[in-house]
Parts: structure tokens; sequence; C-alpha cells
């Protein structure tokens, strides 16, 4: 499991309990660089072009499965828009795509933010996992909808924010009825632009409790 400094004592008190083994991240999104990157952008206009932005964060591995995402793109190509892969991490496996992939390596922990934020998509590990990937939560944090594959997250995180995750359907038939919640949820989220700046103390003190406390029992 893991928190930010900035978020522990609050987790501790709606918890209820104190965390002993809690593995820290320093860098971790907090209120603080969210507030930071948010009035920054607040000062330039929102695109209007048929670019839609999909980001992933992280190191670029096999188990992500991330070569999935072709699907969605050829899907959205089809329909007329103009779809961007942009690659923020390490490159262990070069994906086997054709167009439309912005690979910008490590970049600084506030200019990864902003490009979350000026996204559309963020893209999270479209295969099984056994942690809360910190790049779903960020994504989230910064409004953004997110695609991931199935088992990819807790179904605790999948249920409270159901309107914003998007599982990845695994039969490929399905994709295009896939893309078209993905475009209509993306409309949505631009028409709402401030939403998410209410969403980051529950995201913190509720869900990731809720993670918590699941695995302090197991303990």
């Amino acid at each position: 499991m893991f928190v930010c400094r900035e978020q522990k004592k609050i987790l501790e008190v709606r918890a209820r309990v104190k965390f002993r083994k809690t593995l820290i991240f320093p860098n971790c999104i907090s209120q603080t660089i969210v507030d930071r990157i948010i009035a920054q952008a607040d000062q330039q206009p929102l695109k209007k072009d048929n670019i839609i932005r999909l980001i992933f964060v992280g190191r670029v591995g096999k188990e992500y499965r991330l070569h999935k995402i072709h699907l969605i793109l050829e899907r959205l190509r089809r329909l007329g828009y103009n779809p961007v892969l942009i690659i923020v991490g390490h490159l262990q496996d070069k994906l086997k795509l054709k167009d439309g992939i912005i690979y910008l390596g490590s970049r600084s922990r506030d200019e990864t933010l902003k490009l979350i934020f000026e996204s559309d998509i963020g893209i999270g590990p479209l295969g099984p996992t056994y942690t809360v990937p910190r790049k779903v939560v960020e994504y989230l944090a910064l409004g953004k909808i997110v695609v991931v594959g199935k088992n990819a997250i807790s179904k605790d995180l999948l249920k409270e924010y159901s309107r914003e995750i998007l599982e990845l359907p695994e039969d490929d038939t399905k994709i295009n009825e896939f893309v078209d919640e993905l475009i209509r949820k993306v409309k949505e989220n631009k028409q709402e632009r401030t939403k998410y700046t209410s969403t980051l103390d529950k995201l913190f003190c509720k869900t990731k409790v809720l993670h918590i406390l699941k695995n302090i029992k197991r303990m």
C-alpha cells in the first residue's frame, strides 16, 4: 500500500488507526501539487479540435499489455478523430504501433502531472495487477477518464469511480461500443472541467482507507 506524507495524517484520522506498515512516496500526488497544476492550466483556453490525447505514465513493460490500445486508436481514427498516445516513463518494450505515438521518456513531477491534466484519457494497466497503480490515482485526481484492463485495479476503486473508470473489454467485437462510450464520457468531462477539484479528498480519504484497512486485516 502507498500514501503521501501530506495525506497520511488525514487517513489515520479517518480510519482511526495508526499506520505503521505504510510505504511513503514523497512525490506521490497531493492536494498542493494538484492545486498548482490546475491554477496554471486554468489560465489557458480549452483546446477545441478533433485530437484525443491519451496518456500512459510509467514503465512500459509486457505486464501492462499496452499493445491492446491499438484497437482504441484504430476505432477513433475511423470515427474521424486524431488520437495521440503520449508515453511518459521508461521504455522497456517498444510498442509495435504505426502512428500517433509520442515517447517523451522521463519527465519532472510537475511536467508529468501537467501532461496528464492536458490529456483526455489516462491509460492504466491493461493486464491484471496486484496493487493500486499510482498512475490510476493520479489520473483520477486530475479528473481524467481512465481506461484499464479487466482485473487491473481493485474492485473497490472500480466501484467507487465507475463513472470515471472504463474496463477495456476482452472481447474485441465489443470495442466499437466501448469506444463510443469512451467518447461520450470524454465529451462530458470537457464540459465539467472543474468537477475533479472536489474529489481529491474522497479519493485519498475514502477509497484509500478501504484499501488500507483490507490490507491491515490480512497482516
